[in-house]
């Protein structure tokens, strides 16, 4: 094997482990892209279920609260309504 064809063949290999690195890169750049949209999803998760148990509760005193007192329905409307505006 001549020192050309040494050289040759170095260069290939130089040049497939830049190409190997440069898809390693991308792959981080995607894995990173990814991570953070689980963080934002579990965020918002997070604040929906926190939502949910609000209009629960919001629709437990409701429903206790009329069916106690017919009379104070509209009090008990504007909790309900209180509850469900609030953002998460």
């Amino acid at each position: 094997m001549t020192q050309r064809q040494t050289e040759h063949e170095l260069s290939a290999a130089l040049s497939k482990v830049d190409k190997q690195r440069e898809l390693l890169r991308l792959c981080r750049e995607e894995n990173e892209g990814k991570r953070k949209d689980i963080i934002y999803l579990a965020t918002e998760k997070a604040k929906l279920e926190l939502r949910i148990d609000r209009l629960e509760e919001a629709g437990d005193d409701l429903h206790d609260g009329w069916r106690g007192n017919r009379n104070n329905k509209d009090k008990y409307l504007w909790a309900w309504r209180k509850a469900k505006e609030a953002k998460p």
